[in-house]
């Protein structure tokens, strides 16, 4: 048996219910290992902090004006929040994003430095390998 056949489907609430799921089981939000890690982000992990994982999906009200503002400022990230890779569709409209911050709070700083031009879904996640080391601890 593999692990899988025996998962429920409220094992995969997400959101918040899904992060409280986690923390009264224990787990704890290991930083995760990206290969092109910034030197800020290694930083961060080597102070002990630990970071929770986003996926970010962000919807351009206007592309021409988000542009100009990246080029002009950069992303406008808070310290501790650290971009860690994206995707674009096809036609330029939505970024897929994967982001790092110690909580949701702090990268809704970042979100808010955007929320004019862009549209923002936030998404607590983990790894998949973080999400079945945290059923095998609960178990």
């Amino acid at each position: 048996m593999s692990g899988f056949e025996s998962v429920e489907r409220e094992d995969f609430d997400d959101g918040e219910a899904g992060i409280e799921w986690l923390r009264a089981s224990g787990f704890q939000f290991p930083g995760v290992p990206f290969p092109h890690r910034s030197s800020r982000l290694h930083y961060f992990h080597s102070k002990g902090f630990t970071a929770m994982l986003f996926m970010v999906v962000e919807r351009f009200k206007d592309r021409r004006l988000t542009a100009e503002r990246f080029r002009r400022n950069g992303r406008m990230l808070p310290e501790d929040v650290t971009y860690d890779a994206s995707w674009m569709v096809l036609d330029g409209g939505r970024c897929f994003q994967v982001m790092e911050a110690p909580d949701q709070d702090t990268l809704m700083t970042w979100v808010r430095r955007w929320d004019d031009i862009v549209d923002f879904e936030v998404v607590p996640v983990l790894t998949s390998q973080q999400y079945w080391a945290s059923k095998e601890q609960s178990a």
